[in-house]
């Protein structure tokens, strides 16, 4: 774990380097890593065009939705969001954010009809606005427990009354290092990653119904 400073407070908090933009607003890790795409890629061809489609279709996702995507990085995964809505006709409204500066104006140039921001996740919401659903892709698990439990509440507020919450490749543990039989709420030190289990109950406990889980994908619904 890489540390760049402790707040000393009745508890001390340990900000781990995952918690702070300048980690990920190293512009060599904007390209090997939140930005990456190999030569060629092509967003039409993703098969999550077809799987987010499915999503959508299964929970009745309004065409011209407000869909909201914390963490974009590079935005790949909003281009693929883009291919989604031409090829369907969803029509939806793209907002995506970042903290990296340089994550955001990638995923800018990549996604002209996308809004895409500098942001915060723990801040939020942006403005007065309500979104149908909130995306992450490989996101909450990045953030140390203490700063989830600002971010959670903040998605709730976000959403629109009975607004959907999608979680995708969240990292789930399903037993400790050592093989022993974990617990179903067994999570990591950092307290950002756990069991399938740990997952649903910390995102329910903030005002979120839990509709399903499936290799690492949760849907929600705001309550």
């Amino acid at each position: 774990m890489k540390i760049f400073h402790t707040k000393h407070t009745k508890n001390t908090v340990i900000i781990d380097a995952q918690d702070e933009a300048r980690y990920w607003n190293v512009l060599r890790r904007v390209q090997t890593d939140t930005g990456f795409i190999y030569d060629g890629y092509d967003p039409e061809k993703d098969p999550l065009v077809e799987h987010l489609h499915d999503w959508c279709c299964k929970h009745s996702v309004p065409a011209g939705a407000k869909i909201l995507e914390p963490g974009c990085g590079g935005g790949r995964i909003t281009m693929v969001w883009r291919a989604l809505s031409k090829r369907y006709r969803w029509n939806f409204q793209h907002t995506a954010f970042d903290h990296a500066e340089n994550a955001v104006r990638l995923a800018q140039e990549r996604n002209t009809d996308a809004e895409c921001v500098v942001w915060k996740l723990e801040n939020l919401p942006l403005d007065s606005r309500r979104f149908d659903v909130i995306f992450t892709h490989t996101v909450l698990q990045h953030n140390s427990g203490w700063k989830q439990d600002k971010v959670l509440p903040a998605i709730h507020r976000t959403l629109a009354p009975n607004g959907l919450l999608l979680l995708l490749n969240e990292k789930t543990f399903s037993s400790l290092e050592d093989g022993a039989l974990s617990d179903p709420f067994f999570c990591d030190g950092r307290q950002s990653a756990g069991t399938a289990a740990w997952w649903i109950n910390r995102v329910a406990s903030v005002g979120f119904e839990f509709l399903e889980y499936h290799k690492s994908q949760y849907t929600f619904r705001r309550i």
